[in-house]
């Protein structure tokens, strides 16, 4: 029973480090496919009948990793099966990333709202001559396009009212 102290203060120091990486587990614990859900997919790859199978399969990787994960940022596994497939393993987005995706998407979806105009709304618009008020409100490029059209449905508008004077004159 020599060092009893030692030994229970290394103990407790261990086990304090230990539930120090684990807490918040939310944090530190990245779920797997079996735990967190996710998706497998198995491809079948063409092998010669003299070509070696383990060299084909780890350059079908190699290429299948550079081209959906260049950055190597994402948990996307690929392990070889057997002599000709590959199993590509994607874990589902956790809970925050989902959150972000929904808003971005309620984001975008309010953008493209605001963004629409309909053909109704737009000749109204400018035949009341006032589009840019309408549609525009900042100084940005559609602005400048709507106050350009603006002009031009004027332009034409005084080209027609001419046009029809000119034709009623005998």
């Amino acid at each position: 029973m020599k060092n009893i102290g030692t030994k229970l203060l290394f103990i407790g120091l261990l086990v304090g480090t230990c539930l120090w990486s684990v807490i918040p587990p939310q944090q530190k614990i990245r779920l797997g496919k079996d735990l967190q859900g996710g998706v497998s997919l198995v491809y079948a790859v063409k092998v010669a009948d003299d070509g070696r199978a383990e060299d084909v399969l780890a350059q079908t990787i190699d290429v299948l990793k550079d081209r959906v994960n260049p950055q190597g940022i994402l948990d996307i596994a690929m392990q070889p099966v057997g002599r000709d497939r590959i199993e590509v393993v994607m874990p589902l987005p956790n809970a925050e990333v989902r959150e972000l995706q929904d808003a971005y998407r309620a984001a975008r979806e309010d953008v493209l709202v605001l963004a629409r105009i309909s053909a109704t709304d737009l000749d109204a618009s400018l035949e009341a001559g006032d589009a840019a008020s309408r549609f525009g409100g900042g100084d940005g490029a559609r602005d400048q396009e709507i106050r350009d059209l603006q002009s031009a449905w004027n332009q034409a508008r005084d080209a027609r009212e001419s046009l029809a004077a000119t034709e009623n004159d005998p």
